[in-house]
C-alpha cells in the first residue's frame, strides 16, 4: 500500500490497480469453482474433532487469502523490478505487443 500510494507515475498505478484487480478475479473463480466442487474448504476444531466451518467464516478465510495471501503476494513480482528499475518505460500491453508483432512481420517479409 505504502508503495502504491508512493509512486508518481500513473502508468505504473494503472498496471499495479489492474494486476491486483486481474489476481483477486481470478483467484476468486478459483475459488468458488473448488468450493462448488468440494474441493476446498475451512475446518474450525471443536471440543474433539474439526467440523466444516460456518459460512461466514469460510467466505471471511476465502476473502483474506484471495486479497491478502494471493493478491498482495503476487504483487511482489511488479513491485520489485518497478523499485530496482527493471521497468522504465510503462505502456499499454496491447500497444507494446502490436509494435513488436509488426515489426516482427515487417522484418520477416524483407
Amino acid at each position: 500500500m505504502i508503495w502504491y500510494v508512493s509512486q508518481k507515475d500513473p502508468q505504473i498505478k494503472k498496471r499495479a490497480r489492474n494486476m491486483f484487480i486481474s489476481t483477486v478475479v481470478f483467484s476468486s473463480i478459483w475459488s468458488v469453482a473448488q468450493y462448488v466442487a468440494n474441493t476446498r474448504w475451512i475446518e474450525v476444531k471443536t471440543n474433539t474433532t474439526f467440523i466444516q466451518a460456518p459460512p461466514v467464516v469460510e467466505f471471511l478465510a476465502f476473502t483474506w487469502d484471495i486479497i491478502f495471501e494471493i493478491s498482495l503476494c503476487y504483487m511482489a513480482f511488479l513491485v520489485i523490478p518497478v523499485m530496482l528499475n527493471l521497468i522504465k518505460n510503462p505502456q499499454e500491453l496491447s500497444s507494446s505487443i502490436t509494435a513488436s508483432f509488426k515489426q516482427e512481420i515487417e522484418e520477416g517479409y524483407n
